[in-house]
């Protein structure tokens, strides 16, 4: 256990010297109950204790506006992930943690499709917002759960 630790701190400190003024996103994407929010409590406790600034975002479906059972749930959803994302990718210097992101929403757009959520037409055009050139600067630290 020592050992893993040492080499936490170890990164953490390689990271804080080579965010070069740029955010560093790390974006949990896992099944429901997983242990995603478990995860991100861990990373701020030890970010904190690290003296590493940081940001948490919320993850969205805790505060989307629009009803889940809306054909305009996901189009939201994919919306306001970008708009975040586009906001943390420049930043300041600080390491910004999602519980669920743009990764994350992918693959709930082709179950909208599956289901008859969504139409074929609308879930491409949503796709069609990963081919954007941000992607190309979207490289997040990307923590996968499986249940």
């Amino acid at each position: 256990m020592l050992e893993k630790m040492e080499k936490i701190e170890k990164n953490l400190q390689y990271i804080s010297e080579n965010m070069n003024g740029k955010n560093i996103i790390i974006e949990l994407i896992g099944s429901p109950k997983s242990g995603k929010t478990t995860c991100v409590q861990a990373l701020k406790t030890t970010l904190e204790k690290a003296g590493i600034n940081f940001e948490i975002r919320r993850e969205t479906a805790e505060y989307n506006p629009v009803n889940k059972t809306s054909k305009d749930y996901n189009t939201w959803m994919v919306m306001e992930l970008f708009k975040n994302t586009i906001e943390d990718i420049e930043g300041n210097g600080e390491i910004v943690i999602y519980d669920r992101g743009i990764l994350d929403r992918k693959f709930w757009l082709e179950q909208a499709k599956i289901n008859g959520k969504m139409t074929p037409k609308d879930v491409d055009i949503l796709n069609s917002l990963y081919n954007l050139d941000l992607n190309k600067k979207y490289k997040p630290v990307v923590v996968a759960f499986k249940t």
